[in-house]
């Protein structure tokens, strides 16, 4: 018959560089010369000098082997062959004498010294032999000789005697991987003094020389080789012309491709014979198995994908080929006899699952009258599974029908399971009483089993009897919330098993919320980039009830000043001091914005990340004073409610307690707030958990002592820019999850979390009103805000996970509504956040909003030169 070539590519460490298998040179192919039911056979001799050799044994690498382009380097056997030499020393020798001492007692000795010239580091045994040694024109037939040495590594020594006597130098002994220091360096010298004493003047000491031999300490491992037997039987026929490019190959550990066979499916298989490998990990790799429309092509392989070639030894491997026939199951749920008016087209959850495993085969979802068709090579034809289908549960008319449970075998091809539903008696169910204290209309419960036995019906949430089933179910009750309610269920959580709930009763809370909230926003006064110039009625009219002019300029030795000494909105690029037309006219804007659009408060803050308030500490109490004062009389002149201290810079906080006492004592009526930063020193990828605290900036407490004295009317945090430091809190018995800035639910996990004592000296006291602080904008924050979590794809999207927090806190004790930064950023934007929080927090409607729409440049130009 006719002989099948075998293709083998081995690739070369030069590229382009390719060897084929031949009869000759480095490599040879052939097929097994016996029965025909014999696998066929191939050698492959893989030359050394093109592998990428890789660290064997004690850190070896068998780089260090190859020498003049040969793999192993020869031993040492004498000076002229050996690369750890003697060195010429200036008198011409390859050694020096020396002779000192008396009549009575001298010493004579023998200098040489020995060089590494093999190109890289060794460790190596060497004798030195002095030949002919004479002293005093006598031969030296014994002594007792000492050894000194200069050099690094320190060798161990010694000397046997003779005619001719022995120096015997070794470097250190090490094993381990931390032995590179007890070998001698490329290019380094070792100098050695051989010395011997006489009891008589020595007069003279000769020798015809010194021969060195030394033997190295590194010496390669013999190769190895792999016998690896292909079996490819099991898919011949299922493979057809699909296979003819399945192969194998052989990687050794530095990722290199030492050969690569073609294995075209027979039914005798193959056995490849890899040769002279160097020691080492290989990873056997499979390619191109195909895709089958009929069924999938496995391979197992015997000890594993990764074998290991020891010095010397031949390493077997097997590739065994498996085929298996996708079988395909199809599966009709049959209609409801009765009941089905209960049951609007549900989708019901189902799996296959393999009963010697008990893992799954597949999960699917059908609907009454539905099919469901499987077709999958784990379903193994003559092997037993198991169909579940859940079952259907309507709480309040008590109309169940049990889980289908359906044991089948897998017939060949196509397996047909026609399934239907049996009605579960009333006698296996248990009655809960339904209580909705305040029922709205549209309100919901949802049940969910844990256990996936039964599909729900969503129930409206109206008093009376639900039915659950007795045995082995455990379902959590969930009640959809309402706009302009709080709703509670009691217990809580609302977990009802096997048919019992505490008292057989659940209860319903449904508490209107009062959304009389503030919307607080920041009102530029000064120049931004692209911002919009809004005057304090207009913001009003965008929703704002809350208004912080941001930001005034303060210190104890001059009177507090908008800064710039100017208000864009109002004066232009012209200040006050040009403008006197516009502090009258701010003043009756206040006014018309309280008396026509609902604004509550107008505050001036100070701080900000430009800081423009001047705070050092180690001031007097003088200096204190009279800065409170400042703050007092700018208050008035302006009709302004109070002052918003937003500290991004590290203060003395009994400082700052003492001079908001000092206010508070001019004007007991001002309203003081504090718009604090949450941080505790998280930062990717190291983030906190719980642990953060209200500071000014870094971690500094400037704000805590005024905090924990109560003297704040209202603190909004700012709820943003400093991430990954994650809060969780449990708000209406549901838990927030760990939530930082980037994310919506921050909001009621930092309120939660700052309104009780977890917090620790920063929790919010109860006479203080507590506000999660949002950027209305993309640009109105850094990167740790909500506006750069990919989970939110259009800023609509922002804003309703924005409204929908908010509402979570919404009328509980101290939340107080939302804070943005900035109304101006919000009015270039469309007042967004207003339209989607306001609503929430305030209770202003959407169509009561007016959004300006003056343009960057608008400003009154009530001015006059």
């Amino acid at each position: 018959m006719l002989v099948k070539k075998q293709h083998i590519i081995l690739s070369a460490l030069v590229i382009g560089a390719v060897l084929t298998a031949c009869s000759s040179g480095g490599s040879s192919s052939g097929n097994s010369s016996g029965t025909s039911n014999a696998p066929q056979k191939t050698t492959i001799f893989v030359p050394l000098t093109k592998q990428n050799l890789t660290p064997s044994g004690q850190g070896t690498d068998f780089a260090q082997y190859s020498k003049s382009g040969s793999l192993q380097r020869m031993r040492l056997q004498g000076a002229t062959d050996s690369c750890i030499n003697l060195v010429n020393q200036p008198n011409g020798q390859q050694y020096t004498t020396a002779i000192s001492g008396s009549s009575s007692w001298a010493t004579a000795s023998v200098t040489f010294s020995i060089q590494n010239n093999c190109g890289m580091a060794e460790s190596f045994t060497a004798q030195a032999v002095l030949n002919n040694l004479q002293i005093n024109g006598g031969k030296v037939t014994s002594t007792n000789a000492s050894v000194t040495q200069t050099g690094s590594p320190y060798m161990t020594t010694s000397t046997t005697g003779g005619v001719n006597p022995v120096v015997n130098i070794a470097t250190p002994s090490c094993t381990g991987q931390w032995c590179s220091w007890t070998e001698l360096a490329s290019g380094a010298q070792m100098s050695f003094t051989v010395s011997t004493s006489y009891g008589s003047q020595i007069n003279s000491i000769t020798l015809s020389g010194i021969t060195l031999d030394a033997t190295m300490g590194n010496q390669p491992p013999a190769p190895g080789s792999i016998l690896a037997t292909i079996n490819t039987a099991a898919i011949v026929n299922a493979c057809g012309s699909n296979c003819n490019n399945l192969s194998v190959s052989l990687v050794n550990a530095a990722g290199q491709i030492l050969g690569t066979q073609a294995i075209p499916p027979t039914a005798n298989g193959y056995q490849l014979n890899v040769q002279n490998l160097a020691v080492g990990n290989y990873n056997v790799v499979v390619n191109n198995v195909p895709t089958l429309s009929t069924g999938n092509i496995s391979y197992t392989f015997n000890p594993g994908a990764t074998i290991t070639v020891g010095s010397g030894q031949q390493t077997t491997e097997s590739i065994v080929f498996a085929y298996q026939a996708v079988n395909t199951l199809n599966v009709a749920l049959a209609e409801l006899s009765t009941g089905s008016s209960f049951f609007s087209n549900p989708t019901i959850l189902g799996r296959v699952v393999n009963n010697a495993t008990g893992g799954d085969v597949q999960n699917f979802t059908t609907t009454l009258g539905g099919t469901f068709n499987l077709a999958s090579a784990a379903l193994v034809s003559g092997e037993s599974y198991t169909l579940e289908v859940q079952g259907l549960a309507d709480p309040s008319s008590g109309t169940y029908f049990a889980p289908i449970i359906q044991p089948f075998t897998v017939n060949n091809t196509t397996t047909n399971l026609n399934v239907s539903y049996s009605q579960v008696p009333m006698a296996q169910l248990k009655a809960v009483n339904l209580n909705v204290e305040s029922p709205v209309a549209g309100q919901t419960i949802a049940f969910a089993s844990d256990a996936y036995i039964f599909a729900y019906n969503t129930e409206s949430a109206i008093n009376g009897t639900t039915l659950y089933f007795s045995e082995s179910d455990t379902v959590n009750a969930t009640v959809s919330g309402v706009t302009g309610y709080n709703t509670t269920t009691t217990p809580n959580p609302a977990v009802i098993t096997n048919g019992n709930i505490s008292n057989q009763t659940l209860t319903v809370k449904n508490t209107s919320v009062s959304n009389n909230g503030l919307m607080v926003g920041y009102l530029n006064q000064y120049y931004v980039s692209g911002d919009e110039y809004v005057t304090i009625s207009q913001a009003a009219q965008a929703g704002y009830n809350v208004q912080v002019i941001a930001f005034a300029t303060l210190s104890a030795d001059a009177p507090m000043q908008l800064t710039g000494d100017l208000f864009l909105a109002y004066t232009g690029s012209r200040t006050f001091a040009q403008c006197s037309q516009a502090e009258p006219y701010i003043m009756n804007d206040i006014a018309v914005a309280k008396q026509k659009y609902g604004l509550k408060y107008v505050l001036i803050s100070v701080g900000g990340s430009a800081n423009s308030f001047t705070f050092p500490s180690g001031m007097t109490t003088a200096q204190i004073n009279s800065m409170a004062q400042n703050v007092v009389n700018f208050l008035n002149q302006y009709g302004i409610d109070g002052i918003d201290f937003d500290v991004e810079v590290a203060v003395d906080g009994a400082q700052l307690q003492q001079l908001i006492q000092a206010i508070k004592a001019l004007s007991p009526h001002a309203i003081i707030t504090a718009a604090p930063q949450s941080f505790s020193g998280g930062s990717a990828p190291a983030p906190t958990y719980n642990t953060a605290q209200i500071v000014t900036t870094g971690t500094n407490p400037g704000y805590i002592p005024a905090l924990q004295a109560g003297l704040f009317n209202y603190v909004w945090l700012q709820g943003y820019n400093t991430g990954s430091n994650f809060l969780q809190a449990t708000i209406g018995g549901t838990s927030t999850g760990y939530c930082d800035e980037t994310m919506p639910c921050f909001i009621p996990a930092a309120f939660g979390y700052y309104t009780s004592s977890v917090a620790g000296a920063s929790q919010v006291p109860s006479n203080t009103t507590f506000i999660i602080g949002e950027p209305a904008t993309a640009s109105a924050g850094g990167d740790a805000t909500v506006w750069h979590n990919t989970n939110y794809a259009t800023t609509q999207a922002v804003y309703e996970a924005l409204a929908s927090n908010y509402q979570m806190i919404n009328g509980l004790p101290q939340s107080g509504g939302a804070m943005t930064w900035s109304v101006n950023q919000d009015v270039q934007g469309g007042c967004g956040f207003a339209n989607s929080v306001a609503p929430v927090v305030s209770g202003i409607s959407q169509s009561n909003i007016v959004c300006p729409s003056n343009g960057g440049s608008y400003w009154l130009n009530i001015c006059t030169w």
